[in-house]
C-alpha cells in the first residue's frame, strides 16, 4: 500500500530551507498536571493519539520541486526533557517525526518544528495527547466535544492548505513595511535559551485593554514596545530606531477553518522612536495598527502577496535547490530584517472541564533564534495569564521593564526564569 503524502502548505514552505541550530523554528506546548507524570503511560496514549492524527503522522521529504511530507510509519517516542528542549529538529534522523513529545515530573511538553503546524493546531495536539493519558489513567472524563475521539478519522478539511483556498481576487494592496532595529546583547557562554516565565490575572490585564479599547494582544503589544524602547533604543545612539513587532495571526477567525495546519499569517506593529512618544501613545498606536492590519481585507491581501509565487505556473517548474536559495533571500528581506521581535497570543484554552481539574497551567513557548533573538508568548488558561519571554542574549531589561510596568497599572506578576545567564 501507498503512504498519504501532503505538499507543504503555504507558511510551512520557508522553514525547510531557513531552518538550522541557530534558528530552529520552533515552538513549544506544555501542560503541568497536578500529580506526576507515568512515563509509561504517556508513551500508550502517545501511540493511541497518533494512529488517528493523519496530520501529525508524517516526515518531511525533499522532492525535485517542493518539499513534502509523506506518511510516517515509524513510532513516536516519549523523551525525557533536555536542558534546551525547543532545540532544531533535525528530521533526517531518529523517528524522522516534526516534533518531540517530552516529560519532566508533572510536566508533558510538545516541541514542534513550525513546517507541521501552528500554534493552533499545536494545542489541539496536546489537548488529544493529555487527555488520552487522564482516561489511560483511569479518570473518566466527557470530552465534551473539544477532543475528538480515537476512532474518528482525520478529515480532509483538517489537513487541507487552506491558503490555497481563500479568494485573492480582490484589488487590495498590502500594508507597506520597513526595516527594523535587530535586538541582540551579550551571548551566553553556556548555548542554550533563556526562559522567562510570568502568570497574572487575565481579567486585570483585560480591565486595562479596555481602558484603550483594544484586546489582550493590542495592549501588551504596547506594553512590550515600550519596555523594548526603554531597553535597546532610549539614550543610545542607534541608526535605526525602528521597534517592529511581529504577531501571528490566527486566519481561521476570518476564514473559518478546522485545518491543523498552518493557517496563520504575521503582521507587524512598528514604530520609528525617532519620534518620541508617551506610554499612552505607545499604547493608542500599537492597538490602531493591530486592528488597521488585521481586517480580512488586509489579511487577504497578504495571502495573495504569499500565494502569487507558488500559483505562478513557471515557478512550478523552478528545482526546489533554486527555490530554497530564492526563499532564504526573501526570508532575510522581507522577514527577519523587517522584526525586531515576535509576540504571539495563543489566546484562551479550551479544554474538558473534567480535564481541567487535572491541570495546573498550560504554557507556550516561541523559540528565539540567531536572527530574532528575543521573543514573547501569552496564553490563557482558566483566570490566568501565562506569559513567556525566550532570548538568546543575557540582557533582561526589557523583561524587567515590561513586568515593572504591569505592576504599576495594578497587576501583580508572579515570575520565574531558568537564569541561562548564570550558567557556567
Amino acid at each position: 500500500m501507498s503512504k498519504y503524502w501532503y505538499r507543504l502548505d503555504n507558511a510551512a514552505m520557508i522553514f525547510p530551507p531557513v531552518s538550522d541550530k541557530n534558528s530552529p523554528n520552533t515552538f513549544c506546548m506544555s501542560a503541568t498536571l497536578k500529580e506526576k507524570v507515568d512515563k509509561e503511560i504517556l508513551q500508550k496514549s502517545l501511540s493511541q493519539v497518533i494512529k488517528s492524527e493523519d496530520t501529525f503522522r508524517v516526515r518531511l521529504k525533499k522532492g525535485l520541486f517542493w518539499y513534502y511530507l509523506e506518511e510516517n510509519t515509524k513510532e513516536p517516542v516519549v523523551l525525557d526533557e533536555p536542558a534546551d528542549l525547543m532545540e532544531y529538529i533535525d528530521y533526517r534522523y531518529g523517528d524522522n517525526y516534526l516534533f518531540k513529545v517530552y516529560v519532566y515530573n508533572n510536566r508533558i511538553s510538545i516541541v514542534y518544528f513550525h513546517a507541521l503546524t501552528d500554534g493552533t493546531g499545536g494545542l489541539y495536539f496536546l489537548k488529544q495527547v493529555v487527555y488520552r493519558y487522564l482516561v489511560n489513567k483511569g479518570y473518566k472524563i466527557d470530552n465534551e466535544g473539544i477532543v475528538k475521539p480515537l476512532d474518528v478519522p482525520t478529515m480532509t478539511d483538517e489537513s487541507a492548505d487552506k491558503f490555497m483556498q481563500v479568494d485573492t481576487s480582490l484589488k487590495i494592496k498590502k500594508i507597506a513595511e520597513t526595516k527594523a532595529h535587530k535586538v541582540s546583547g551579550t551571548p551566553f557562554k553556556v548555548f542554550g535559551t533563556g526562559l522567562i516565565c510570568a502568570e497574572c490575572d487575565t481579567k486585570k490585564v483585560k480591565s486595562e485593554a479596555k481602558k484603550y479599547n483594544t484586546t489582550i494582544t493590542g495592549y501588551l503589544c504596547g506594553v512590550y514596545m515600550y519596555a523594548l524602547y526603554k531597553g535597546y533604543i532610549e539614550h543610545k545612539n542607534k541608526k535605526n530606531k525602528t521597534i517592529a513587532i511581529s504577531i501571528p495571526i490566527n486566519i481561521r477567525k476570518q476564514h473559518p477553518s478546522r485545518t491543523k495546519r498552518n493557517f496563520t499569517l504575521v503582521v507587524r506593529i512598528y514604530h520609528d522612536f525617532s519620534k518620541e512618544l508617551s506610554f499612552d501613545e505607545i499604547i493608542e498606536l500599537c492597538a490602531k495598527q493591530l486592528k488597521e492590519k488585521t481586517t480580512t481585507e488586509q489579511i487577504d491581501a497578504q495571502i495573495k502577496t504569499n500565494t502569487n509565487i507558488e500559483k505562478n505556473w513557471l515557478m512550478k517548474f523552478v528545482p526546489r535547490v533554486i527555490k530554497s536559495l530564492a526563499l532564504k533571500i526573501a526570508y532575510k528581506v522581507r522577514g527577519t530584517n523587517q522584526e525586531s521581535t515576535n509576540l504571539s497570543n495563543i489566546g484562551q484554552v479550551e479544554i474538558p472541564s473534567g480535564m481541567a481539574e487535572h491541570i495546573e497551567k498550560i504554557h507556550f513557548i516561541l523559540q528565539a533564534s540567531k536572527t530574532t533573538q528575543k521573543n514573547l508568548s501569552l496564553t490563557g488558561f482558566g483566570n490566568k495569564l501565562y506569559m513567556a519571554f525566550s532570548r538568546k542574549h543575557v540582557e533582561t531589561v526589557t523583561e524587567k521593564v515590561f513586568f515593572k510596568t504591569l505592576e504599576e497599572k495594578g497587576i501583580d506578576v508572579v515570575v520565574q526564569s531558568n537564569y541561562q545567564e548564570a550558567k557556567k
